[in-house]
């Protein structure tokens, strides 16, 4: 499978609060107005079909190996079709161990 440009992320894990690189309009067709700023809304734009698998692969990243995520799913543009993306992270950890951040790209395919 081929990937395009790629949107970067940044996402504290207590708060839920999610920062998008600038990219996010030009590669998924969201405005400017669209209220992005939470793993709500990211949540809410993965297919329903991938939801389950999609969190199955997050609670990878509580392992206390972990360094790094990674796994494929379908993302809904602004246009409201769907396309499959390649999401990385690199997984931060508090003194404590358990993840606080996640900082990774998400790469629609072509």
């Amino acid at each position: 499978m081929n990937y395009m440009a790629s949107v970067s992320y940044d996402l504290d894990v207590a708060s839920g609060a999610l920062q998008w690189g600038e990219t996010l309009q030009s590669v998924f067709g969201y405005g400017p107005q669209e209220a992005v700023n939470s793993v709500e809304w990211w949540a809410a734009h993965v297919h329903p079909d991938d939801a389950m698998v999609l969190n199955q692969a997050m609670d990878k990243m509580w392992m206390p190996w972990a360094t790094n995520w990674q796994t494929e799913y379908r993302f809904r543009k602004g246009d409201n079709t769907y396309v499959t993306v390649y999401d990385s992270a690199a997984v931060v950890r508090g003194s404590d161990g358990k993840p606080v951040r996640l900082t990774g790209t998400l790469t629609p395919a072509q």
